[in-house]
């Protein structure tokens, strides 16, 4: 613009759009704009500058895809490698942990489903054997046998407490605790695939 403006051309310059200042002298693709590096839309290279003059964006695209720098596949590859051996001891100790608490986990969940079924038939086994025991005993030594036959009924009690909590756990706590199990691996594998 300034060449032509010493040159007394600069009458028949362009007009201010929607797109910004575009001139139709300027739109061969051989010419050269004076760039300001300071601008952030300036420093895609002079393509960028092309189309904000009013260059055509289908070419300064195509430009831009040429000018981008290409990384061959098997350089990939082998990046990945090593980044991958760089930091396997790392993987290696956290997926160890996680399968440290994953098994942890597990662990108390058997043994929480075991004491639960082991002391509801404890418990009301207690009770049943206690009570006629109890009741027995009391024509011999009354204050024994009342003592066993109360301690039979409580028994049953916890018996019967340990069979509802063994009900809310089996029916209600494992059904769901599976169902989210399930759910979080089924999202984590199939992500992919609904994105």
């Amino acid at each position: 613009m300034i060449r032509c403006d010493i040159a007394g051309h600069l009458e028949r310059g362009g007009e201010f759009t929607e797109n910004g200042y575009q001139d139709e002298r300027f739109r061969d693709p051989n010419f050269q704009l004076a760039r300001r590096y300071d601008l952030p839309e300036e420093q895609g290279g002079t393509e960028a500058g092309r189309q904000d003059y009013g260059g055509p964006a289908g070419q300064t695209q195509e430009n831009r895809r040429k000018a981008s720098p290409r990384t061959s596949g098997p350089l990939k590859v082998i990046l990945w490698v090593i980044l991958i051996l760089a930091a396997s001891p790392f993987l290696i100790g956290l997926g160890g942990g996680l399968l440290g608490i994953a098994a942890g986990a597990g662990g108390i969940l058997i043994a929480i489903m075991a004491v639960t079924g082991v002391m509801t038939v404890a418990m009301a086994a207690t009770g049943i054997v206690m009570i006629p025991v109890g009741i027995i005993t009391i024509f011999s030594h009354p204050l024994d046998g009342i003592m066993t036959a109360g301690t039979g009924l409580a028994f049953m009690g916890l018996g019967f407490l340990f069979l509802a909590l063994s009900v809310l756990f089996y029916g209600r706590f494992l059904p769901w605790l599976f169902r989210v199990i399930i759910d979080g691996i089924s999202r984590l594998f199939h992500r992919g695939r609904c994105a």
